[in-house]
């Protein structure tokens, strides 16, 4: 199953974004996809073994299955509570979330914003996130602007993508990681919370 569009239809825009990503001098990039799922994105991004890819899911049963299903060098899936526990620091040239902070987003803002830390905080100093969400690039934007000097990202660009089906659209942006600060969650989650009350009333 692929939240939002399938890889297919995302491809041109993964493959831009994976541009911005830099990895050590003859070694293959290693890419996070966060809340693989059951998609097939795992293997679209491991690309017959030129990449390193952690796929990442907090439910066993989902990793056990993708682990039967694609068993190669190269090609990790791992159960993971990216709300709870760290991926450890500066390990990631490039991470992928297609879907999973729009699942957060829609329970406790402190969860969401904790997921988007450890995550951060798992990138190397210059890495990429794509972000990929049923909500528009301009919530996105307002969003991390609110949260400028606690979780820090750089907009290096963004996509606004019809959907196969129906009126929407589907959004993405590719984001650096910022070195300037720690991540500072004092008055994050209000901040968050102000943007899409904002957005949500304006939408309504």
């Amino acid at each position: 199953f692929d939240w939002c569009e399938n890889h297919e239809t995302l491809s041109p825009i993964l493959e831009a974004a994976l541009g911005y990503a830099k990895s050590s001098e003859d070694q293959h990039l290693e890419v996070l996809d966060v809340g693989c799922g059951t998609s097939t994105l795992p293997w679209a991004l491991w690309n017959q073994g030129q990449r390193r890819v952690h796929a990442i899911d907090i439910d066993a049963a989902v990793i056990k299955s993708q682990q039967s299903l694609h068993n190669a060098e190269g090609l990790f899936f791992v159960e993971a509570d990216i709300t709870r526990q760290s991926l450890g620091e500066e390990r990631f040239d490039f991470a992928v979330d297609k879907g999973t902070m729009d699942y957060l987003l829609c329970g406790e803002l402190s969860a969401a914003l904790q997921a988007l830390s450890t995550v951060r905080r798992s990138l190397r100093r210059g890495g990429v996130l794509l972000l990929i969400s049923i909500h528009p690039v301009s919530l996105w934007q307002a969003i991390l602007k609110a949260l400028k000097g606690r979780i820090s990202f750089i907009e290096l660009d963004s996509w606004s993508v019809p959907a196969s089906t129906g009126d929407d659209r589907t959004a993405a942006l590719a984001l650096r990681r910022l070195d300037d600060v720690d991540d500072q969650m004092d008055g994050a989650q209000e901040a968050v919370a102000r943007v899409m009350e904002q957005h949500f009333t304006t939408e309504a």
